[in-house]
């Protein structure tokens, strides 16, 4: 499992939250464009850098999917999926 911060849209205001996915679940990521637009219109929770990325997951358990949007670039969020993946493994 992995942990992350989760920033999501509740009617007109962004939110933020600790998730914990498992990186076997995920079936593709990239780079989110419109939590970035949000964060440079200042409609972001306070406390996030300037300078941060976002990556929208795309999750497959079974019969069902889901979307979650975090405040990670795809490159860091591979090399965190890659260590998780190392410490299972041994």
């Amino acid at each position: 499992m992995i942990r992350l911060k989760e920033v999501y849209k509740v009617e007109h205001s962004w939110n933020i939250r600790e998730i914990m996915i498992n990186p076997e679940h995920i079936v593709a990521m990239r780079e989110d464009s419109v939590a970035r637009t949000a964060l440079y219109e200042n409609r972001m929770p306070e406390g996030l850098s300037q300078n941060v990325s976002f990556t929208r997951i795309y999750l497959n358990s079974g019969q069902s999917s889901l979307e979650v949007v975090v405040a990670e670039s795809p490159a860091m969020l591979e090399a965190k999926i890659s260590n998780a993946s190392r410490l299972l493994k041994g």
